[in-house]
């Protein structure tokens, strides 16, 4: 009898240890994904950054564009009507 409690204690203390083991990886994994996590969403904000400069410039440079080809288009109309006149 006594043979079977000193089992049934070391099966006992067997699972403590495993069930810590068990607790410390799955918290060592968890911190491992928020560290990925926040690296990931650093990156992605960090593309996100450039893609919306990107788009910015594209925006002012079609805008300068559409300026420009006012300002030609109304000079040429200008110079159209100068010429009917004289």
């Amino acid at each position: 009898m006594e043979s079977g409690l000193k089992e049934t204690k070391v099966l006992h203390d067997l699972l403590e240890l495993l069930a810590r083991s068990v607790q410390e990886k799955t918290a060592d994994i968890v911190s491992s994904q928020e560290v990925a996590l926040q690296t990931s969403t650093k990156q992605l904000n960090n593309e996100v950054d450039i893609l919306m400069a990107v788009l910015s410039a594209a925006i002012s440079s079609s805008v300068s564009l559409q300026n420009q080809v006012v300002s030609l288009l109304m000079n040429h109309s200008d110079v159209k009507v100068d010429h009917l006149r004289n």
